[in-house]
């Protein structure tokens, strides 16, 4: 027995020609015949029926694409009113925070300098000594005991105290006009 796969025949019996598929109905080129099977010119297919991206047979199909207007870039966000003006105050508030508790620090050293009994002679400490008894501003005689250094340590801390609430009440006033 020949095998002629134009014929329908399978060499496996029990079988169609190609697994999965039915029995060719065509007839055989050897023969005369089109390799093609017989379709009816007026039934029209659908190219590929099980691909989700080709619309189905007798579905409509979208238009082709068409353009759209241009679209004007969303505007930008307003912006509250005053808001620059907090903003600014924003920054003189912590500009008077960092003076502030800048002077508080040096007061604070120069305190624990006095304390410890630190070299005069050091240059980092006679910084800090000239630069306290500059930003004092008159507040480093304001207690006057018999020993000294509990006079710096009540004068300076004092004035730290000051400093540090004079910036708080600066900075309140400047967020809450």
């Amino acid at each position: 027995m020949s095998y002629d796969p134009y014929q329908g025949q399978s060499p496996y019996p029990g079988q169609p020609p190609h697994p999965g598929q039915p029995p060719y109905q065509g007839g055989s080129p050897y023969q005369g015949g089109s390799p093609y099977p017989p379709q009816d010119p007026y039934q029209q297919q659908p190219p590929y029926p099980q691909d989700p991206h080709q619309p189905q047979y007798g579905q409509h199909q979208p238009p082709p694409f068409q353009q759209q207007p241009p679209q004007q870039p969303p505007p930008p966000p307003q912006e509250p009113p005053g808001w620059r003006k907090q903003e600014n105050a924003n920054t003189i508030i912590k500009i008077v925070r960092g003076v502030t508790g800048f002077a508080a620090a040096v007061f604070v050293l120069h305190i624990l300098f006095v304390v410890f009994d630190a070299n005069q002679g050091n240059g980092f400490v006679a910084f800090i000594y000239g630069l306290a008894k500059t930003l004092v501003l008159g507040l480093g005689d304001v207690f006057t005991p018999e020993d000294a250094t509990i006079g710096v340590v009540l004068n300076y801390g004092f004035a730290a105290i000051v400093y540090l609430i004079i910036g708080k009440v600066v900075a309140r006033a400047l967020r809450h006009p």
